[in-house]
């Protein structure tokens, strides 16, 4: 049910966006909303471009693994294109994020919050003639828990849609 749910909403998004044209979705001011899945769950996905190349990209979705939910904030420098096609732009991402991962006590743990400082580095591909995206990112870092620290990494596919 929920894979129908998700392909659902993905394929209305792609049904939205081939009626309306994408015109640099770098510009300040433009939000994308859309679903990612990865590790560590499936979630929702958002994007604010507070300049023309830098952006505040927050993402929140069930931590599976504990029961729980988790937040994570990314600022995000948008660097050079890596190849410019007339149907798309393919260029690359990176920025410093923090995580909250809240999550109810189990058999064999107890209940409560961690935190990560991770780095996310990127691809995506923005869609000419769609206000789209779709990305890749893998982030990397330390969490940090009631138990002490350790090695922290998430990675994601998403698309967002641009209003």
């Amino acid at each position: 049910m929920k894979r129908f749910v998700w392909v659902s909403i993905l394929a209305f998004s792609l049904f939205v966006a081939s009626t309306v044209f994408a015109h640099d979705l770098e510009k300040k001011g433009r939000f994308g909303l859309g679903p990612s899945m990865g590790w560590p769950g499936i979630g929702l996905t958002t994007n604010t471009f507070v300049a023309t190349d830098m952006s505040v990209q927050a993402d929140l979705y069930p931590f599976w693994s504990f029961g729980g939910f988790a937040l994570d904030v990314d600022y995000l420098f948008w660097l050079h294109d890596i190849t410019k096609q007339d149907a798309f732009h393919l260029t690359w991402f990176a920025g410093p994020g923090a995580v909250l991962m809240v999550f109810p006590g189990g058999k064999y743990y107890n209940g409560g919050a961690a935190g990560a400082f991770e780095g996310a580095v990127g691809l995506s591909m923005q869609f000419n003639d769609a206000p789209m995206d779709l990305n890749l990112q893998l982030s990397p870092g330390i969490s940090f828990f009631s138990g002490g620290a350790g090695f922290w990494i998430t990675s994601m596919i998403s698309t967002r849609y641009y209003f």
